[in-house]
């Protein structure tokens, strides 16, 4: 014959036992610690990459607005011979196709460069607060009674504005 097993629950085998959930509890207390802190600084770091990335893309927008401003100044590599006059306009204006060519072409690279212009300022604006934000934050967060903060809690560099 078999004997039977009876299941004993945990709160009835370790009833009376205080230290038992002392220990269970503690122990549920660090590891929740552990979990937050862990979520804390991968918070910190989306913030910093956060900053850097704005940085970044304030930065490509400049570098690629003055490149668009060097195109329109520059001469273009296509050639038309100069004998070719457009006659469709008026006699008393005669157009080279290279000249029309080279105004477009330049007209093309100001307006692309002033739209990156524009998109800097556009940015540089709506981002101007984020670093005082973080700092904000941080200094919320962080203990004021010690003088080492956790690296987590460390402020972010504010974005440089070209």
């Amino acid at each position: 014959m078999r004997s039977k097993r009876v299941k004993v629950r945990t709160s009835q085998a370790h009833k009376g036992q205080p230290e038992y959930w002392l220990i269970r509890t503690t122990l549920a207390l660090r590891i929740e610690w552990c979990r937050s802190r862990a979520r804390a600084m991968r918070f910190s770091e989306e913030v910093e990459l956060l900053n850097e990335e704005m940085r970044r893309v304030l930065a490509f927008l400049e570098w690629e607005a003055c490149r668009w401003e060097e195109r329109a100044t520059e001469r273009v590599w296509m050639q038309v011979p100069a004998t070719t006059v457009d006659t469709t306009t008026s006699a008393t204006m005669p157009v080279s196709p290279e000249g029309a060519l080279n105004e477009g072409l330049r007209a093309y690279a100001q307006r692309q460069a002033a739209i990156r212009r524009k998109l800097f300022t556009r940015f540089s604006e709506q981002w101007h607060d984020v670093p005082t934000f973080i700092r904000s934050w941080n200094d919320r967060l962080g203990d004021h009674g010690t003088q080492s903060r956790p690296c987590y809690l460390t402020p972010v560099p504010p974005i440089e504005l070209l």
